[in-house]
């Protein structure tokens, strides 16, 4: 199916609605890409669900650059602890030993991102596919939920 250039643009309302989607959703333990596909579906913007499911997409650049604004916001926000623990990984490389919680969470944060990353470079091709489709991204969303329900009912009885 050919998509008319009119067809195939997101209009500013629409980028607004899902820009501040992504900034609401960015901060809690929820998928905020999740949403971000969901919600054109439940709106009926039909021009973005068609623009979601085409192979070569320019929404995945739209996406992207939502969650990069969400970072770079954050960056701003959190500047001072950024810098105090990027000063605290640099300590460490030149001391060769971690002494401070900051110093250990700067390498936590280094060996969390390594596994994520290489699976992102070798699953991406197959997750983009997947989870651009509302129903997939859905059931992911319930999964999380039922996951995070879970957690925290046993960090509750941990704590009786």
């Amino acid at each position: 199916m050919l998509i008319t250039a009119a067809q195939s643009l997101i209009t500013y309302g629409q980028a607004i609605v899902l820009g501040v989607l992504q900034g609401v959703t960015e901060l809690f333990p929820i998928s905020s890409l999740g949403h971000t596909v969901i919600f054109p579906n439940l709106f009926g913007w039909h021009n973005i669900v068609t623009w979601q499911s085409q192979p070569e997409s320019p929404w995945l650049a739209f996406v992207v650059m939502l969650h990069v604004g969400s970072a770079v916001g954050l960056l701003i926000y959190f500047w001072r602890t950024w810098l105090e623990v990027s000063g605290a990984f640099f300590a460490t490389l030149r001391k060769r030993r971690v002494e401070t919680s900051t110093e250990r969470l700067a390498w936590l944060i280094i060996v969390a991102t390594i596994p994520v990353g290489i699976l992102g470079l070798l699953l991406e091709h197959t997750v983009r596919v997947a989870l651009a489709k509302p129903l997939a991204a859905s059931c992911f969303l319930v999964v999380n939920g039922v996951i995070l329900l879970a957690a925290e009912r046993v960090r509750r009885r941990a704590e009786v």
